[in-house]
């Protein structure tokens, strides 16, 4: 099992095999997406991770129908974190140790 799945799965809870649910849209969740891809320096932190069904798996990296600002506010409600204005993926930064830092509009 990768890190970043294990990541996840002992932040919430959740065991191999067990249901959990796309945080999109509520159908089974079977990925487990880095919000600032690896490739941009996107780390295993849970901040940066969150658990898609296929389709909107899929539909995030080759669609044009799922915003990466709206998952990423979807995502900050579940951690329980209130300030979720973000107006793209160029307004915060996730730190090594999972903090978020917002980029004030100016």
């Amino acid at each position: 099992m990768q890190n970043h799945v294990k990541v996840y799965l002992k932040h919430f809870g959740y065991s191999a095999g067990e249901y959990i649910p796309c945080e999109n849209c509520g159908g089974t969740g079977s990925d487990i997406h880095h919000l600032k891809f690896r490739s941009q320096g996107g780390g295993d932190n849970i901040a940066n991770l969150m658990c898609l069904c296929r389709d909107c798996h899929h539909e995030v990296h080759f669609g044009t129908k799922i915003k990466t600002d709206d998952l990423i506010e979807k995502h900050l409600r579940l951690l329980g974190i209130e300030k979720a204005t973000i107006a793209d993926d160029e307004q915060h930064e996730v730190t090594p140790d999972g903090k978020i830092i917002f980029k004030h509009e100016k």
